[in-house]
């Protein structure tokens, strides 16, 4: 029996140190400082904090897919964030890597148009994209069905 407490002992210390460790990394998970005590959010960040600014141009590498837009499918949906969707059937010739696409526009789109004087900050306009040719930068997950279903991070209209 002498054993006995020393194995409660450090069960029980063992137990206190694990649950320390998951507190800390809650905090920290929720973005909180550790040790605040009034379980309010953490301060702002020094730049303002918020979402981060949307791109003021198009990503550097190319796009997921190039093509032309044949369907504008939905408008809003019972998400909040999606603002709509499109297909667009692949340029056979582009090279990149899905030839169709079922594509989810959200909040976070960021929107640009090819024109005369350069790339353009533009805003969603399911109007705009009938029949446009399009390039786009996918977000998240791709389900790789046919065609593949994913959300734009970035649209690129070029006519």
């Amino acid at each position: 029996m002498k054993g006995t407490p020393r194995i409660i002992i450090v069960s029980v210390v063992g137990m206190a140190l694990f649950a320390a460790f998951l507190w800390i990394t809650w905090r920290a998970l929720d973005g909180s400082e550790a040790g605040r005590s009034d379980g309010g959010p953490a301060p702002a960040s020094q730049d303002g904090g918020g979402d981060p600014a949307p791109p003021s141009t198009p990503p550097d590498r190319t796009g997921d897919i190039v093509g032309t837009v044949t369907a504008v499918l939905e408008g809003p949906g019972e998400d909040d964030d999606v603002l709509g969707s499109f297909d667009v059937e692949g340029d056979p010739d582009s090279g990149r890597e899905y030839d169709a696409a079922t594509v989810t526009v959200t909040t976070g789109t960021s929107f640009f148009r090819d024109t005369a004087d350069g790339v353009a900050q533009t805003t969603f306009d399911p109007g705009e994209l009938e029949a446009a040719r399009v390039e786009v930068w996918f977000t998240g997950p791709v389900a790789e069905s046919y065609p593949v279903q994913a959300t734009a991070g970035t649209i690129l209209i070029l006519d």
